[in-house]
C-alpha cells in the first residue's frame, strides 16, 4: 500500500543559483534553458576513503530526538568505507520542470502513462502521485508543483524550479533509465526485476555511502556546511514557521548566501558544492535500508543489504533509504548522518532525488 503524506505547496521561482566554484561540472542538456548539472565527486584512476556514521562522541554534541520511532544505533558503528568507483552527482535536487521533460519524453515512448490521475509505468508502477487529495483539509495535497495537462505533464508557474516531490523509488530508477536513453547512454536498471548492471555508463542513484561523501567528504560537520543551523541555511521546519504564504518549498540552490526577496540565506553547499544536502527534500538512495547494517557492512564500496528492512507503524514492507531529510525536519532530522526508508512504492510529498554516474 502506498504511503502519502501531504502538505500546503505555495510555490516561488528563483533562476539567481549561485555556480559552483568546482571546476569539474558536466552539463547535461535535457531542453534549452533547464540544464543538469553535475559535480565530479571522485576524479577517474581515484579513490576516497572517509569515516561513515556517527560516533559516540558526536552523538553527545548532535541534536537528538527522545521518541521511540526516531533511533541513532542505525548510524553506529561509525565505520570506515573506501569508494573505488570514480562519480560525479548533479549540484541540485532534480526539479519539477527536469522530471517533467523526461517523463513526458518517456510518455511518448509509452515508457510511462497517466493512469488514474498519477504517473505511471505501463504495469501500474505508481511513479509520481499527482491528483490524491485530502478533500476534507483545504491545504493539503501530494503534489501542488506538476499538474496533468491532456496526455502530459507540466510544472506548475513559478513551481519549475522546485524540487519534484511524490516520486517514488521506482519513479526515479526510472528517470534515470529514461534520461540514459535521452543522452545516448546505456540505462543502468532492468526495468522489470529493478536490478543494477554496475558496468553501465547511464545516469542512477547514489549509494547510501556516496550520498554521504558526497555531503561531507572527510569533514566531520552535523550538517553539509556546518555545525550551525537556523532557518537561512536550508529549508526546513523552522523555515515554514513565519511564512504568512504557508510555503513549503523553495527553488534549488536557494541557500547560496544571497538576499532573496528579504530572505537573508547562508551557503548551505556541501565541501563538494553540492547543495541542499540537507533540507528541501528527503532523497532516494540505491540501497535498501538495515537498521543494524553498519555492523557488517563492507567496507569497500557498500551498496546496501540484500533486502530491507521495515519501519513499523509507517510501512510494513521492505524499505529503501532515504538521506537528507526535507522541509518538514528539525536540527536532529537534519543531521548528515541521520538515515530514514520507506517501501520503494511510496510516494510522499517530502520526498525527491537526486542523480549520479559512475565515471569509467
Amino acid at each position: 500500500m502506498i504511503c502519502i503524506i501531504a502538505s500546503v505547496l505555495q510555490c516561488t521561482k528563483s533562476n539567481n543559483l549561485k555556480k559552483s566554484e568546482s571546476s569539474s561540472i558536466n552539463s547535461i542538456t535535457i531542453d534549452d534553458t533547464n540544464p543538469i548539472s553535475l559535480i565530479t565527486i571522485i576524479s577517474k584512476g581515484k579513490q576516497a576513503s572517509f569515516l561513515m556514521g556517527t560516533t559516540d562522541e558526536e552523538l553527545k554534541t548532535q541534536p537528538t530526538m527522545d521518541h521511540p520511532d526516531y533511533y541513532t544505533d542505525d548510524e553506529q558503528p561509525a565505520h570506515n568505507v573506501t569508494l573505488t568507483i570514480p562519480f560525479e552527482m548533479s549540484k541540485y535536487e532534480i526539479t519539477n520542470e527536469q522530471f517533467c521533460r523526461v517523463m513526458n519524453w518517456a510518455i511518448e515512448k509509452n515508457y510511462a502513462k497517466i493512469i488514474d490521475g498519477d504517473l505511471k509505468s505501463p504495469d501500474g508502477k505508481v511513479y509520481l502521485g499527482i491528483t490524491h487529495f485530502d478533500t476534507d483539509v483545504p491545504y493539503l495535497g501530494i503534489q501542488f508543483g506538476i499538474q496533468i495537462v491532456g496526455n502530459s505533464i507540466k510544472a506548475r508557474e513559478t513551481c519549475e524550479m522546485h524540487p519534484v516531490h511524490a516520486v517514488t523509488w521506482f519513479s526515479a530508477i526510472a528517470f534515470c533509465n529514461f534520461l540514459s536513453e535521452m543522452q545516448g547512454l546505456s540505462p543502468v536498471y532492468n526495468s522489470e526485476t529493478s536490478g543494477w548492471d554496475t558496468t553501465k555508463n547511464g545516469f542512477r542513484l547514489p549509494t547510501e555511502a556516496e550520498w554521504e561523501y558526497a555531503a561531507r567528504k572527510n569533514k566531520r560537520y552535523t550538517y553539509a556546511w556546518g555545525n550551525e543551523i537556523d532557518k537561512r541555511f536550508l529549508n526546513y521546519g523552522p523555515s515554514q514557521s513565519k511564512d504568512p504564504n504557508k510555503s513549503v518549498f523553495r527553488p534549488v540552490g536557494f541557500y547560496n548566501g544571497e538576499v532573496k526577496n528579504g530572505i537573508e540565506t547562508k551557503d548551505n553547499a556541501s565541501p563538494f558544492g553540492i547543495y541542499d544536502m540537507n533540507g528541501s527534500v528527503w532523497e532516494w538512495c540505491w540501497d535498501w535500508y538495515g537498521r543494524d547494517y553498519y555492523k557488517n557492512s563492507y567496507r569497500r564500496d557498500p551498496k546496501g543489504p540484500k533486502k530491507g528492512d521495515n519501519r513499523p507503524p509507517y510501512c510494513i514492507e521492505l524499505t529503501k533509504v532515504w538521506r537528507g531529510c526535507g522541509w518538514a525536519g528539525n536540527d536532529a532530522f537534519s543531521r548528515i548522518a541521520k538515515r530514514w526508508s520507506a517501501s520503494p512504492n511510496t510516494a510522499i510529498n517530502e520526498v525527491g532525488f537526486r542523480i549520479a554516474r559512475s565515471l569509467f
